[in-house]
C-alpha cells in the first residue's frame, strides 16, 4: 500500500492532531455538561479578523509554512516540520489556565491516566474505512503564551498553545 503524499498527508496530519487533542480533552471531561463554565467548542477554522470569537472557543490552526530536512542520502525520506497553534478564547483565566495548560499537558505525554504518555501523535489514513495508524508524529517545543495587548473584549482571556509536529516520510512507493 502507498503512504499518504502531498495534500492528503497534510489534511490526514492536520485531522489526526485535532482528533488526538479532541479525544484528550473529551477524557478529561472538558466537553461534558453540567461543569461549572459554559460550554467549550473546539473548532478547526479561523474566525474573520474582527469577528467577535465566542467565548470557550478552542480553535485549531496551522502555518503555512514547512521546513523540510533530508534524513537519508539518496532517498527522499526527509523530516516535515509544521507549527500548530490551539487559540482558546476563555470566559476567564482561572478556566483559561486550566484548559491552556492540559493541552500542554496532553502534547507532552504528561497524563498516561488518558493514554498520553509520549510526546507524539499517530499520524492516521483517514481514507480507509477503519482508519489505520501510519506512524507516530513527534511534538516539539511545545509553548503557552497569554494575550497581554488586545484589540477586543473576547481576547482578554486569550490563550495560544503552540508546537511543531514532525512528520517524517519519504515518496508514494516507500511502505
Amino acid at each position: 500500500m502507498p503512504i499518504l503524499v502531498g495534500g492528503t498527508r497534510i489534511r490526514a496530519v492536520f485531522d489526526s492532531v485535532y482528533n488526538e487533542v479532541n479525544r484528550a480533552l473529551t477524557a478529561l471531561g472538558w466537553f461534558d455538561a453540567g461543569r461549572q463554565h459554559s460550554d467549550i467548542v473546539f473548532k478547526t477554522e479561523p474566525y474573520p479578523d474582527k469577528e467577535e470569537i465566542p467565548l470557550n472557543t478552542i480553535i485549531l490552526v496551522t502555518s503555512d509554512a514547512r521546513v523540510i530536512r533530508s534524513l537519508e542520502l539518496g532517498t527522499d525520506f526527509s523530516e516535515h516540520r509544521r507549527d500548530f497553534f490551539l487559540d482558546f478564547y476563555a470566559e476567564s483565566q482561572s478556566l483559561g489556565e486550566h484548559v491552556a495548560f492540559d493541552i500542554k499537558d496532553i502534547l507532552e505525554g504528561r497524563m498516561p491516566s488518558i493514554g498520553r504518555s509520549e510526546p507524539e501523535i499517530d499520524l492516521f489514513d483517514y481514507s480507509q474505512a477503519t482508519p489505520v495508524v501510519i506512524r507516530p508524529m513527534e511534538i516539539e517545543f511545545v509553548d503557552v503564551d497569554r494575550a497581554h495587548n488586545f484589540a477586543f473584549p473576547w481576547q482578554k482571556h486569550w490563550y495560544s498553545i503552540s508546537f511543531t509536529i514532525v512528520d517524517c516520510y519519504g515518496n508514494e512507493n516507500d511502505v
